[in-house]
């Protein structure tokens, strides 16, 4: 419900297929809004595969991954 000053929010937008012309409009329009009311958005858009395929290239991916699943159970 805070943040600690300075700090910025990260936010990945996790979809089962690549986005569709729709959907992207939605998430400019939705970063935007947060940058404008004055939060430091660090955000990418990802697809289920891009997730499974950085997590088996990269082992750092996987805590952060595993983060913001949690968020969602």
């Amino acid at each position: 419900q805070e943040l600690h000053p300075q700090s910025d929010i990260d936010l990945m937008i996790l979809f089962k297929s690549p986005p569709d012309s729709t959907e992207r409009v939605f998430l400019e329009t939705y970063i935007r809004f947060l940058w404008d009311i004055g939060l430091q958005v660090g955000h990418s858009v990802r697809t289920l595969r891009d997730c499974l395929t950085q997590s088996q290239q990269d082992v750092t991916y996987k805590p952060s991954l595993f983060r913001y699943l949690f968020l969602f159970l």
